[in-house]
């Protein structure tokens, strides 16, 4: 290409080549950066940008990573992406839980990468100014996508089922067991701890990682990362549903370790109608206790730290008030929250009102402690159904939005509580809206969250 081409034409051509490749297919990138000097300065930050790992042996597979990623060049990383491929499982054995051997090759191979990573990016020095580092980790068994993706994405599946395939078997296979850390597989060491990371300001453990994290394991991650600032968790409902104890405890413990520079926890409880049928966002219905004020009271504690808190399906709303408040009148401490996002459960085919406007009265209590308030919302989810309530605290104004596909009615009590709860605020207008939303928008049960203010906020969609 003519290097006399006028400069904008020039920047035009390159952010348009730019738009044509994904941030995990570099080699193209890598050409392009070697045209010019020019060309070089453009594209080298796009090839750093995101750093995408993916071992196959162990710790041999970061040989030359720390060499490579030097110098200016740790300064244009802005994510990293660690993938683990884990144990593939014999044809024979794909609708059956996994053996000890297997969870123990899984759990030695996730290790093993976890302290490689650890080990390498430890020695990186924290250079300001300091881009937000995002790490984060994934693992799967390579058939993992065949055997546990629903049957319209995969046809292959419903011939499988006449040679003795069992969905629930595949079901247990892939969120049966938690991926736990195993220190002892690769050192003689039980009381070994990863090394200190300063550089990671945000992990991010998405949905796409099918077999969520251990309480173990993610108390070890959360040591390693002293510098977080925002988490995003997203773990899988259990099944069958007696495993989800041990994801409780994993999830409480999460809130439990939350590091000093913590200001920011997502966490979304993933499940699918595919996988889990009726209990489907219906948690609160099959589990026993029915109730986890465990977890819900560990996240109050934790959120009064927080500017931003955003928990979906994992804990009933009602549950998290009444901790918060419980919190409150024990401690001088004011919270940070600015932002707050939560479930509740509505029954839908028998919506009980008396029920709602109960919980979006204890919510403004909450909320009256909520001296930083600028955003809160409540919703549920439903497909063809579905509710928010949000609450907006604006510079010169407060509108409170109640909004539902069935039929709001004597909500005087709740507005009332809400004008007492924002009593600090007495200078701003207070603004009631409601809203009825068409059911036919709510094609999936998670339609309703593009309704929120927070919507982006929620997970990593």
């Amino acid at each position: 290409m003519s290097p006399t081409l006028p400069p904008d034409i020039l920047l035009m051509i390159m952010e348009e080549l730019e738009k044509q490749v994904s941030p995990t297919r570099k080699r193209l990138v890598g050409n392009w950066a070697a045209v010019s000097k020019h060309w070089h300065k453009f594209f080298e930050p796009i090839l750093w940008h995101t750093l995408s790992i993916r071992p196959f042996v162990s710790r041999s597979n970061f040989d030359g990573f720390s060499e490579n990623v030097s110098g200016h060049r740790r300064k244009l990383v802005h994510k990293i992406l660690l993938h683990v491929d884990l144990n593939i499982y014999p044809h024979g054995d794909r609708s059956v839980a996994e053996s000890g051997y297997t969870k123990f090759e899984n759990n030695s191979k996730f290790s093993a990468a976890l302290h490689a990573l650890f080990h390498h990016l430890s020695t990186w020095v924290v250079e300001p100014p300091r881009p937000t580092i995002t790490l984060e980790l994934s693992a799967s068994s390579p058939r993992d996508d065949l055997y546990h993706s629903p049957p319209r994405y995969h046809g292959r599946l419903r011939n499988l089922q006449p040679h003795g395939y069992s969905p629930y078997g595949a079901k247990i296979r892939l969120l049966g067991n938690l991926l736990n850390t195993d220190w002892l597989s690769f050192c003689d060491d039980p009381y070994f701890e990863l090394p200190k990371v300063n550089v990671i300001a945000e992990l991010f453990v998405t949905q796409r990682l099918y077999r969520s994290l251990s309480e173990k394991a993610l108390s070890d991650i959360l040591k390693g990362l002293p510098c977080l600032s925002h988490i995003n968790y997203e773990p899988w409902l259990a099944i069958p549903l007696r495993f989800q104890t041990e994801r409780e405890e994993a999830n409480t413990n999460l809130f439990r370790n939350l590091g000093a520079n913590v200001r920011a926890v997502t966490l979304w409880e993933a499940q699918s109608w595919e996988l889990h049928g009726v209990i489907c966002y219906s948690k609160m219905m099959w589990l026993w206790p029915p109730t986890n004020d465990k977890l819900a009271k560990q996240a109050a504690r934790a959120s009064f730290t927080l500017r931003h808190l955003a928990i979906s399906h994992a804990i009933d709303a009602t549950e998290f008030f009444i901790g918060f408040v419980e919190k409150a009148s024990q401690t001088q401490s004011k919270p940070l929250l600015q932002h707050v996002a939560l479930t509740c459960r509505i029954p839908y085919g028998n919506v009980d009102l008396t029920q709602i406007y109960d919980m979006l009265k204890v919510a403004a209590h909450a909320a009256s402690y909520m001296g930083m308030l600028q955003i809160l919302e409540i919703w549920s989810p439903g497909r063809g159904q579905g509710f928010f309530f949000r609450c907006e605290v604006a510079k010169y104004a407060i509108k409170i939005t109640v909004a539902a596909t069935f039929r709001i009615s004597e909500i005087e009590e709740v507005l009332e509580a809400w004008q007492l709860a924002l009593r600090w605020y007495t200078r701003r207008k207070i603004q009631y809206v409601l809203k009825t939303i068409d059911p036919r928008v709510l094609t999936e049960p998670e339609s309703i969250c593009k309704y929120l203010k927070l919507y982006k906020s929620l997970r990593e969609w």
